[in-house]
């Protein structure tokens, strides 16, 4: 059971054990007073709980009192004496916000993040400025046709009125319109031209790599060809810990589900084995020995696709994942067997699909022999096997079964 300690007091806990008061303030903070001060015990900021006396504990609530009584003299002289309710929260763009900020960001990650907060200040350029636009009155006609004119990618406009919606949804929910004043939109990014990765691409982008020194760069572009897993997964394997013997055996950093992949391709396996070292990080940058980060490892293959004459300079590291998925694909394999390997949810897997064969003449054209060799078996009442070479076309039908002659039963007639 959690004590309070008095109003407005937070417990911080950290992974050394101790903790950390917090006297926080997170609405109607008068103008100079800091949203979060510390509460020190015995001029420290942070205590073991457990080991707390009770001399200690009214400190904090004795110092958690003498604050809170300074900040309710500091709020009631920011209002005239015959005030008898506080001022109306002004409906402005910067609150709500400021509200959506309270319960929603702290279990976001710091990229995602940085991402909303950057979608959160275009929307401010675009309506912070004019009271006619302000959450509480703001209309679909209005934003729409402001998006559209003021932002021009495509990708851009639907983060807007993503992030719209959600703000909208708050304001609604704050009492500031009504539940029938809803924004939305049907934005939608337009498909992206169709990019896997080639045998041959891949030899081009491996030499290359070798050839500047990023031999780790090299290795990883090999092991993603066989296992398609998520990049910050790969970069961060070591030889021993999550490759051993010709298996990469890992916990996907996505759900912390259990991967074991074993390499079958004995090319790769021969490649993987020969720069076996117990323990070393498998996947290096050339300078340093040490794993890529993100964007390190997006510069890396940048350069290097940039270094390779008549590569396509839009084929992107992370289309090496969706190559495999479709290279699955292509070799029968379903949905739930697919997403066995590439740690895919099964509908992710089917969506990638979609969007990969969804005018694929390949796999048409499997589609319509195995068709074929179906309807040969069911009609013709033969089995067999239909080969293709070329430019013919064989059905070659197993030998019909030599009919067996029904045994003849002896009846033994008797003699009345």
């Amino acid at each position: 059971m959690i004590k309070n300690y008095g109003t407005c007091v937070g417990v911080r806990h950290r992974l050394d054990g101790t903790s950390q008061f917090r006297f926080a303030v997170r609405r109607n903070c008068p103008k100079g007073w800091k949203k979060t001060i510390p509460i020190l015990v015995d001029g420290r900021d942070s205590v073991v709980l457990e080991q707390m006396t009770a001399a200690q504990e009214a400190q904090v609530e004795q110092r958690a009192d003498e604050l809170f009584r300074q900040l309710e003299a500091m709020r009631a002289g920011e209002f005239a004496p015959n005030d008898t309710v506080p001022p109306k929260i002004e409906r402005s763009w910067e609150h709500l916000i400021e509200l959506r900020r309270e319960l929603s960001w702290e279990d976001l990650k710091p990229a995602s993040r940085r991402t909303y907060a950057s979608t959160q200040k275009t929307l401010l350029k675009m309506f912070g400025g004019d009271p006619s636009l302000a959450p509480s009155v703001v209309v679909e006609s209005q934003t729409d046709k402001i998006i559209k004119a003021r932002l021009k990618s495509p990708h851009q406009r639907k983060k807007a009125f993503q992030e719209l919606s959600v703000l909208i949804r708050k304001a609604i929910r704050e009492g500031w319109r009504s539940a029938g004043m809803e924004v939305a939109s049907k934005s939608r990014i337009p498909d992206a031209p169709i990019r896997l990765w080639s045998p041959g691409e891949l030899h081009c982008a491996v030499t290359a790599a070798i050839q500047t020194g990023e031999r780790g760069l090299a290795l990883l572009m090999i092991s993603q060809w066989e296992i398609g897993q998520r990049l910050q997964s790969v970069r961060n394997f070591r030889y021993g810990t999550h490759y051993k013997n010709g298996v990469f055996r890992y916990r996907c950093v996505k759900g912390e589900r259990p991967i074991e992949i074993e390499i079958l391709n004995r090319s790769a396996r021969r490649v993987l084995d020969d720069n076996y070292r117990e323990g070393e990080w498998m996947f290096p940058k050339g300078d340093t020995g040490k794993p890529f980060t993100g964007p390190e490892l997006s510069k890396a293959y940048t350069r290097i696709r940039k270094s390779v004459p008549g590569f396509d300079q839009k084929l992107q590291l992370r289309q090496l994942r969706h190559t495999v998925i479709c290279e699955l694909a292509k070799a029968d394999c379903n949905a739930l067997e697919i997403s066995t390997i590439t740690s895919h949810d099964i509908d992710t897997v089917h969506r990638t699909l979609k969007h990969y064969f969804v005018n694929n003449t390949e796999m048409a054209r499997h589609a319509m022999e195995k068709r074929e060799r179906r309807r040969l078996d069911n009609v013709t009442g033969m089995n067999g096997e239909f080969i293709i070479e070329a430019t013919r076309r064989i059905f070659i039908g197993d030998r019909p079964k030599s009919e067996v002659p029904t045994p003849l039963v002896e009846t033994t007639y008797y003699e009345a």
